[in-house]
């Protein structure tokens, strides 16, 4: 029996060992590829010097990468048949009305439980500059992506 396909969409490679974001998109690609086949997109860099590992490391898991350079989104999607999992928001601010056109009848998560973000907020309050202030005070104000099927988030009281 052939596994279902999921796409999951991610700024790059996760880089397990490096910082705890990136651990945990691993995990989710270790526990998913038991189950599916993932087809994984990745926003930036190419595969090379540090990060062959990484790529070596979701191969292992029978993750299939697909680079910008490499394959463009629109060949990728047309084989997925369970959904797409966004890691961080702005990747779904960015790709998901893209995706939502190409393909109406797939579920779409978006995880934003980004740190960054939250960290970023916080500090704005105290922040002397400027042009950090409004950063945070935009990334705060943020809603929910649009057509996406489910998003979750982590708030400041988390």
């Amino acid at each position: 029996m052939r596994k279902k396909r999921l796409l999951v969409v991610a700024p790059g490679l996760p880089e397990f060992d490096r910082n705890a974001g990136s651990r945990r998109l691993y995990s989710w690609l270790r526990i998913l590829a038991t189950e599916y086949d993932i087809a994984f997109y990745m926003l930036h860099r190419r595969i090379g010097g540090d990060s062959k590992r990484y790529a070596e490391a979701l191969r292992e898991l029978g993750v299939k990468i697909h680079a910008p350079q490499e394959t463009a989104l629109t060949l990728a999607v047309p084989h997925i048949d369970h959904g797409v999992l966004f890691e961080f928001f702005h990747t779904a601010e960015r790709l998901l009305p893209y995706l939502r056109l190409l393909r109406p009848d797939l579920p779409m998560v978006v995880s934003c439980a980004d740190l960054h973000y939250v960290r970023e907020s916080r500090a704005a309050v105290y922040a002397d500059h400027p042009v950090r202030a409004k950063a945070g005070a935009r990334r705060k104000g943020r809603n929910p992506p649009r057509r996406a099927t489910i998003a979750y988030f982590m708030t400041g009281f988390e």
